[in-house]
């Protein structure tokens, strides 16, 4: 084993003994304990905010980042003041959500992205699908964060488990420092975004999409010196503009660097594919899921104004950032909460996509107070000292940013597709409580209705349908056949006895009539009036 080598495993060794992984460039908060192993077992909202605070100290959250470089630390603190600036409960939990995983979780790269060429084969072969199929391609069902009145188109990229297989060696170089290699999670995909689409930033799910790329197809632009960018926020704290060319793909690191695009498609269509994998040694290298994420929300989120009125907010989407350094076109604008109409914060930003420039000095020394590890620790004590919690709410919305019904010619391993929501069944168990279902699931349309109200059935139960519904059938019958027999029986006593009352009822006024109310003791009457009394 060469020198190099055995010092690098004498390392990796020691600080994976000692409860912190293994990396090269150390951003993120590295705890010792996980959300299980401090008793956070479900989700958010599933103990009081006050013991939610004392699990996050037990686990070692102090929300300190010493290894930030200065103008990524810049970005965020910046980023932590337009969240509190949020004033409706339901974005801003999402925003700080968002936020503290992109803050949080380590990195594996010196800046978060890369840019590659792919095998040509692999590229031309997806091209001459995507120009054959587009066509006739089908319209994508809703995406949260997706703008735009023009659905995506989706065509099936074909390649099957091949994909991944021939993109995982790829990536893999990249990430040197998982030393036991990706695991694929998923491919979906060729997604063709039409004209006019932009898309909200966002990080991508903290258990599954780790180590990610976006594989550029085609497009076909109005004019080629306008193109539509991807927007990413690198490592060193700044937003980067990278226009991909047919045939090449973007490398990032998703859960941790947010991603989107700010302007409008200019364009007919815009097509990629989006592959995902994670570390084969979760337990080592990526020993996170949502949870933890929930876990390690600093104390302060909350702090007051802060509405609370059913409403999510105006430009909630999601599992999306929507704070005002991050506007992309399509968001909808904030609402006026006085007479003087729009903030002017908001004014200067709606049609921004980058940070607005500097406050002055004073401001700046308001702003940064509020972020001061100082005061967070005051925060912290004064929030667990708090006699009593705040009402439960609405949890923090899941990352769900991929087509609901993913076609298996779309994906390229065996596994559900983790966007679709089907593997997410946990972390969506533990946002429901007693007092409410989520505000994705509380309108009519989505309430789960049984088949039999619905007036259809689930295809998969055809062959047990028939059965049912005979057997269903045979005991209606025999429920109606003891109804009608009973009632019968009810009608004939009721019958025999109106029958005696009635002729009981006639001999009695007969007999009064005739003896015109006297009585017929023989003891009262004599001999000669009884006798000449009629039959």
């Amino acid at each position: 084993m060469r020198p190099g080598t055995l010092l690098r495993w004498a390392l990796t060794t020691s600080v994976a003994a000692a409860g912190v992984l293994p990396l090269p460039y150390q951003l993120g908060e590295h705890v010792d304990l996980r959300a299980d192993a401090v008793g956070f077992t479900g989700g958010w909202g599933s103990v009081p905010e006050k013991e939610r605070l004392k699990l996050r100290q037990k686990a070692g959250y102090t929300w300190t980042f010493p290894n930030e470089p200065e103008g990524y630390k810049k970005r965020q603190e910046q980023r932590w003041v337009e969240i509190q600036a949020l004033d409706h409960y339901q974005e801003r939990l999402d925003n700080f959500v968002q936020y503290t995983q992109v803050r949080t979780v380590p990195n594996y790269t010196q800046n978060g992205f890369d840019v590659v060429d792919i095998p040509h084969d692999l590229w031309q072969r997806m091209r001459d699908r995507l120009h054959e199929q587009l066509p006739k391609a089908r319209t994508e069902s809703e995406v949260q964060g997706i703008y735009g009145s023009v659905r995506p188109r989706m065509v099936g990229h074909g390649e099957g488990r091949n994909l991944l297989s021939e993109l995982q060696p790829i990536l893999e170089r990249w990430v040197p420092d998982i030393e036991t290699g990706l695991q694929p999670v998923t491919a979906y995909g060729m997604r063709a975004y039409g004209r006019g689409a932009s898309l909200g930033f966002h990080t991508d799910r903290v258990d599954t999409h780790v180590i990610s790329a976006i594989v550029h197809v085609d497009h076909k632009y109005d004019n080629d010196e306008e193109p539509w960018p991807i927007e990413i926020e690198g490592h060193d704290g700044l937003r980067h503009s990278v226009d991909l060319k047919p045939g090449q793909m973007l490398l990032y690191e998703s859960a941790k660097c947010p991603h989107g695009r700010s302007t409008a498609l200019k364009g007919d269509w815009y097509a990629s594919v989006f592959v995902h994998f994670k570390p084969k040694d979760m337990a080592t290298y990526w020993p996170y899921q949502q949870k933890d994420v929930w876990l390690a929300v600093p104390p302060g989120w909350d702090s007051k104004p802060l509405k609370d009125d059913g409403t999510p907010g105006e430009r909630w989407a999601g599992a999306f950032l929507t704070h005002d350094s991050v506007v992309v076109q399509g968001m909808a604008d904030r609402l006026a909460t006085t007479k003087q109409g729009l903030p002017d914060k908001v004014k200067r930003n709606l049609a921004a996509a980058h940070p607005a420039p500097a406050p002055n000095s004073h401001k700046r020394a308001r702003l940064n107070s509020r972020i001061d590890p100082e005061l967070l620790k005051k925060a912290h004590e004064a929030a667990l000292a708090a006699g009593d919690d705040p009402p439960v709410r609405q949890g923090p919305s899941l990352s769900q940013v991929a087509p609901k019904n993913i076609p298996k010619e779309h994906t390229g391993e065996d596994l559900d597709d983790d966007d679709d929501g089907d593997d997410a069944e946990e972390a969506k168990a533990a946002l429901k409580r007693p007092e409410g279902r989520t505000l994705k699931k509380s309108s009519r349309r989505d309430r789960v209705v049984p088949a039999r109200r619905r007036g259809r059935r689930r295809d998969d139960d055809d062959d047990n349908v028939a059965p049912v519904k005979a057997k269903a059938k045979a005991e209606d019958d025999d429920e109606v056949e003891v109804v009608v027999g009973g009632s019968l029986l009810l009608m004939g006593f009721g019958w025999w006895f109106g029958g005696i009352s009635l002729v009981s009822l006639t001999l009695c006024l007969r007999r009064a009539v005739v003896t015109r109310g006297r009585s017929l003791d023989p003891r009262r009457l004599g001999r000669k009036e009884k006798a000449e009394l009629p039959l």
